[in-house]
């Protein structure tokens, strides 16, 4: 297998796939925006769509990072979804929980 060089920024991360992430948020913040919007001209709905495509190189991002993190790391797949779990999952799953609670009339 070759070995890839890839320059990393002095944070350790790719500053190419930070600005193409940056700009995914982008278009599809001004998708969301734009389909909120009454009476907007033809030409800026047809540019709307390209938040779509923002998703999607942005889960590419993504998932690249966690490649990169794992090169770095070499961790276990078991102790990758450990860390996840710890770090992502239960956070998220108890704000959810309370956001639940908090909407309820009880």
């Amino acid at each position: 297998m070759r070995s890839v060089d890839i320059a990393l920024s002095d944070n350790g991360k790719v500053d190419a796939v930070d600005y193409l992430k940056g700009f995914s948020i982008f278009t599809i913040a001004l998708m969301h925006l734009i389909q909120m919007m009454s009476n907007v001209p033809s030409i800026l709905n047809k540019l709307s769509a390209i938040g779509g495509t923002g998703v999607h190189v942005f889960f590419l991002c993504s998932g690249l990072g966690l490649y990169l993190s794992y090169l770095k790391k070499k961790t276990t797949f078991t102790q990758f979804l450990k860390k996840e779990i710890r770090e992502n999952i239960h956070p998220l799953s108890n704000r959810c929980t309370c956001i639940i609670f908090r909407s309820m009339d009880v």
